[in-house]
């Protein structure tokens, strides 16, 4: 039922810090956006 402390801040950090954080080792971009546009254009070099 409940969380562990390090359970909770783990979420946390993952969900509420770093998918909206911006990188710049990764052009600006949210690590979420990063990994959306690195798979579309993986299934883009293998679809053709």
């Amino acid at each position: 039922m409940y969380e562990s402390p390090r359970t909770a801040i783990s979420e946390w950090i993952e969900v509420f810090y770093n998918r909206p954080r911006r990188d710049s080792s990764i052009g600006d971009s949210t690590p979420i956006a990063y990994e959306e546009n690195f798979y579309a254009e993986q299934a883009q070099t293998q679809a053709a």
